[in-house]
């Protein structure tokens, strides 16, 4: 991971230096190094130590490992007082470790590290109902939305290969999150488009290569792949 994100920090360093500008650096870490958890609250009021509570006992059933144990995560929440479920992820000190030190071996001052799927949601901010699709390098994370929250996710679906596929996964989520619209309308995004989406069915493609393209230079967008840990 290191690895992988000094090239692409070096790259904009460079970009930087060509434009004279400070070398700033969001980094944009996907779900395999940043996991995201869809959390069930209910209509009860919840006090914040208590969503936490919750977020990490969710997170250690999956992640809990010998000498990075999720009682010492950062956590990131997304809930408010009365919502139905809230969004949460959380950041582990050794991967936290590696992004800073790649950062300052850099020269560049690290401004954030954020969920990618969260990242690609806050420029999709107009989409309010429907399917929201983000397509990772491993996975596809499938969540449901109405009234612009996430009401319904799977965090590790299996990478649709086209357009059938795709089709076919929204039908198999929708029954399996208890979905009782019978709709495949939304947005399917990511980083790059393997294939195509046909207008009838209701999805959209919107891929986000000009835009993390646009954000190096004074601000590098960091995406770092799996294998390179």
């Amino acid at each position: 991971m290191a690895t992988a994100l000094g090239g692409l920090l070096a790259e904009a360093g460079s970009a930087s230096e060509s434009a004279s500008t400070a070398c700033a650096a969001d980094v944009v870490l996907e779900s395999a190094w940043l996991p995201v958890v869809l959390l069930d609250t209910g209509r009860e009021l919840w006090r914040p130590a208590q969503v936490e509570a919750l977020l990490r006992h969710r997170l250690a059933r999956v992640y809990d490992e010998r000498g990075d144990a999720v009682a010492g995560w950062e956590l990131s929440i997304d809930h408010r007082a009365g919502d139905a479920q809230g969004l949460g992820f959380g950041l582990s000190p050794l991967v936290k470790s590696a992004v800073v030190s790649a950062v300052a071996a850099s020269g560049c001052t690290m401004t954030s590290i954020q969920p990618a799927v969260q990242w690609g949601r806050q420029r999709h901010r107009q989409r309010r109902e429907g399917w929201w699709v983000w397509l990772e390098q491993d996975r596809a994370i499938v969540s449901h939305l109405e009234a612009g929250r996430m009401t319904a996710m799977n965090p590790a679906a299996a990478l649709p290969s086209d357009h059938a596929t795709c089709l076919a996964m929204l039908r198999i989520e929708r029954l399996r999150l208890g979905i009782e619209k019978d709709d495949v309308g939304g947005v399917v995004a990511g980083w790059q488009q393997d294939f195509e989406l046909t207008p009838q069915s209701g999805l959209a493609w919107s891929g986000l290569e000009a835009q993390a393209a646009a954000a190096r230079g004074s601000v590098a967008s960091a995406m770092p792949t799996r294998s390179a840990a």
